[in-house]
């Protein structure tokens, strides 16, 4: 069933106005009327068409014939069969690519979700499976896709399984190697592709340019003479359930080989009788539908074996196959049905007197076939090189594009990170400045403020020493008077004095050597020191002397 999304792509596509400027446009009346038979889905028109030269290359509104029925989405029997016509033309392209996303008819049969399109381009023995389409996605950047990726992209968008589509590429790989074994009669090789999965209905063109299949292959092996091997083979290649029986030919000389005959009507009584056990009206339709090796006869042996079938497959095959006719045929050949046995000497001899032809023959064609296979050989070793060297060129490209982008972002980021440098740089630049600035201004202040303070404390000391001498000079006027009274005190008078006079000079010092903290400090300790010592001398003096003058020694006292 074809599903929104699918139909959404194909408007999506088909409206585009540039579609109809494609690079191969459709030229004359057979390549419109080709078209046109597509569209109303009339296969005797499109065989007319083809038969008068159409160009199965033309575009039409962006795609090929091809295309468009795969785009139809439609897998009827009809448009199967054109698609076969199609397929095998000698003159398709089909890896061709559309121009507006460079699609191949496989991204489309994918994209469509139509596993029988799938299967039947797989078949065709110029496909190429890799080839990258290039378009862009909803956010604006460039993708590019085999069919197998691209199917696989957007089963992740979608979060759906397409497992069962993406599989067919493998089954076809193994039918073209079956088909390649048969081909060179490896029959061992053969035997163990056929217990794989494979598409039972690859094809190519041998050196007369007639399409050869598995089936044709094996029955024309079979028809030189039944082995136990082409046999095996011929049995489990018409069990396949995907095998296309269109493909069974020649008929007359099937006709003529009740061997082959009988073990192609073997086969089919078999799958037969089980489609009717299953009930599965689909199946036997398919298995009868135009097979010219199912009669009435086959048709009556069958219903013969099986227990209590449908009344809708006994009708299908009554009216299939009438019961009424007088005679019983093969096929559309109207080729006896049964082989009797004057039938079957005459036939034997005949054979014999071929066998001598025929073994002349063998040696032409083994020779002929060895060279076709070297040549064929050397055309599959140069196809898959190119291949091979296509998808090299298209992986290193999409590396370097890759490369690029991430070069481009990097130089990017780096001219972001150049600019924000530069910002930084300049405002550290600003910075600095005013830090020198405010450093000028710092040491200014702290000049200003220790030149004040040296001067403050030489105001002091110059007071402080004047009113020292003051007092000295009065306590030298007091001890002239009280001389026989102050022994003991001129004693400590004397002490005090050199205390002060030292105390002064260390706190002269101290100022001189403000700049340097530590001996600054140390000189005002020791003037300190010396102070309180002369202090303390000066007390003492004063209180041995205070029952004479405690008049004079309380005002001098009061004045420290």
């Amino acid at each position: 069933m074809l599903s929104g999304s699918n139909v959404d792509f194909r408007r999506r596509v088909v409206s585009d106005v540039g579609l109809r400027t494609q690079n191969q446009t459709t030229s004359g009346q057979s390549t419109t009327k080709l078209f046109k038979a597509i569209d109303d889905e009339n296969l005797g028109d499109f065989k007319r068409a083809l038969a008068e030269g159409a160009n199965v290359n033309a575009f039409d509104e962006g795609y090929t014939p091809l295309m468009t029925i795969i785009m139809g989405g439609d897998d009827s029997p009809t448009n199967l069969k054109m698609m076969t016509l199609l397929l095998q033309h000698q003159n398709l392209n089909v890896n061709i690519q559309e121009a507006k996303e460079l699609n191949t008819a496989l991204h489309l049969a994918f994209r469509m979700e139509n596993r029988s399109f799938v299967q039947m381009l797989l078949r065709h023995p110029e496909l190429n499976p890799v080839i990258r389409n290039d378009y862009e996605d909803r956010y604006g950047r460039r993708k590019s896709y085999t069919p197998k990726e691209y199917i696989e992209q957007i089963g992740r968008e979608q979060e759906k399984d397409f497992s069962h589509l993406t599989k067919e590429i493998q089954k076809a790989q193994t039918g073209k190697q079956l088909l390649n074994a048969l081909s060179h009669g490896n029959f061992h090789e053969a035997k163990r592709l056929l217990n794989e999965e494979f598409n039972p209905n690859c094809w190519k063109r041998n050196f007369n340019g007639e399409i050869e299949t598995l089936l044709s292959l094996i029955i024309k092996s079979c028809l030189q003479g039944i082995t136990q091997d082409n046999e095996e083979v011929l049995t489990k290649l018409l069990e396949h359930k995907d095998l296309d029986f269109n493909q069974i030919k020649p008929i007359p000389a099937i006709e003529q080989n009740p061997w082959v005959k009988q073990i192609i009507e073997q086969v089919m009584k078999e799958r037969l009788t089980d489609a009717i056990n299953r009930k599965d009206l689909g199946d036997v339709k398919e298995l009868v539908e135009d097979h010219c090796f199912i009669n009435r006869a086959i048709v009556n042996a069958v219903l013969g074996n099986v227990n209590n079938p449908s009344e809708s497959i006994k009708n299908y095959l009554n009216e299939k196959f009438p019961a009424s006719a007088e005679q019983p045929v093969a096929n559309t050949h109207n080729v006896q049905s049964e082989i009797n046995d004057e039938f079957i000497a005459q036939e034997l001899q005949r054979l014999e007197n071929l066998e001598g032809e025929l073994e002349r023959t063998k040696a032409q064609l083994a020779e002929k076939e060895q060279e076709l296979n070297r040549t064929v050989d050397e055309r599959t070793r140069d196809t898959d090189k190119i291949s091979q060297l296509e998808k090299e060129l298209r992986q290193v490209r999409q590396g370097n594009q890759e490369r690029i982008h991430t070069l481009t972002d990097q130089v990017a980021r780096l001219t972001r990170e150049k600019s924000q440098l530069k910002n930084l740089r300049d405002e550290l630049e600003r910075t600095k400045t005013q830090l020198r600035k405010k450093e000028q201004e710092l040491d200014r202040v702290v000049s200003e403020r220790d030149t004040n303070k040296i001067s403050q404390l030489k105001r002091d000391f110059s007071q402080q020493r004047s009113e020292l001498q003051t007092q000295n000079q009065d306590l030298n006027n007091k001890n002239r008077k009280l001389s026989e009274a102050s022994i003991y005190n001129r004693r400590q008078s004397n002490y005090a004095s050199a205390s002060f006079v030292l105390s002064g000079a260390f706190a002269i010092g101290a100022c001189l050597t403000i700049s340097n903290l530590e001996i600054c400090i140390s000189l005002a300790v020791a003037a300190f020191v010396f102070l309180t010592i002369g202090c303390y001398c000066s007390y003492k003096a004063s209180t041995v002397l205070s029952d004479v003058i405690s008049t004079e020694f309380g005002n001098v006292i009061s004045l420290r």
